[in-house]
């Protein structure tokens, strides 16, 4: 017995405590009312779609490669009277090109100044000076402020509300991303089976400063494509996932942060109808982006 006891003891002599792990909180700090942010962004989108019959033979293919480029500067004029959201903001646009396939287009307002403001519970675009950007013209606006763009998935919301470890799982709701994704009518969304994770992966300092990279992933199942005739098809084993990685300062005291994100969509639709022929289409869509906010003061 005393033997053992003596084992024992020199076991914990050589053999030093472990420490538990240490835990962080996760902070990202959102730009403020007149701080003026340079913003690099740039993304590449693979879109596949096939038209098949019951025999699972490809009667339609094409693809649409996509690759979009930015730079402006952002500063802010107002924000919601409760939460983080932006309201109203100004962009300097220094470039603002998008290219499908080989053809490249310069969107108009580059070189100019957009007035971004959410007006009846949605985003509108207006060339200082000029006429509004609707359409086509402004596909990428749209998609970044009335649908969810990167940088709003680093609110509060999504970010963890106790002290975490690194590679501590937290969830989170993604109920209000999955109704903005269904709002333009094209597909619906199964929000009870959304499912929304992050962890922090990595911490260190930089300048003083507690940084960290923080890595989200939400899970989006589609239960029905609508047609242009406002039919809806069932949508089987389809869903499309969201992973979005984010360098940042983790103490809530900068907001220059590095962005990546990827999306992975497959949307198999059964029932469709062109010319007289009952079709199934698959979509699929890979696509990344990076975006880089750099404070430029107020």
């Amino acid at each position: 017995m005393v033997r053992t006891w003596v084992a024992a003891a020199l076991a914990l002599a050589v053999c030093p405590l472990v420490a538990p792990a240490q835990e962080y909180a996760v902070k990202i700090k959102q730009p403020g009312l007149g701080d003026k942010s340079l913003v690099k962004r740039t993304s590449n989108e693979d879109v596949e779609f096939k038209l098949l019959d019951d025999g699972g033979n490809a009667v339609f293919e094409a693809k649409e490669p996509k690759v979009k480029k930015f730079v402006f500067s952002e500063v802010v004029l107002e924000r919601a009277a409760v939460g983080d959201e932006l309201v109203r903001v100004r962009r300097k646009y220094d470039h603002a090109e998008r290219k499908i396939k080989d053809v490249r287009t310069t969107l108009p307002y580059q070189g100019k100044t957009v007035l971004v403001e959410k007006k009846g519970g949605a985003f509108v675009f207006q060339v200082e000076g000029d006429e509004s950007v609707e359409g086509k013209d402004a596909e990428e606006l749209n998609e970044e402020f009335n649908k969810g763009g990167t940088r709003k998935l680093l609110t509060d919301h999504f970010l963890p509300r106790k002290l975490v470890k690194v590679n501590e799982q937290w969830t989170y709701d993604v109920a209000p991303l999955a109704k903005a994704f269904t709002g333009d009518g094209k597909i619906e969304i199964d929000e009870s089976k959304s499912t929304g994770a992050g962890k922090l992966t990595k911490v260190y300092q930089k300048n003083g400063k507690q940084f960290g990279v923080v890595e989200l992933t939400m899970t989006f199942p589609v239960t029905h494509f609508v047609g242009d005739d406002g039919a809806k098809h069932a949508a089987k084993n389809s869903k499309f996932t969201i992973k979005l990685e984010a360098d940042a300062c983790i103490d809530g005291t900068l907001d220059d942060l590095n962005i990546r994100a990827a999306i992975d969509a497959n949307v198999r639709a059964e029932g469709i109808s062109v010319n007289n022929m009952t079709l199934n289409l698959i979509v699929t869509v890979h696509g990344t982006s990076e975006e880089v906010w750099t404070r430029q003061g107020k």
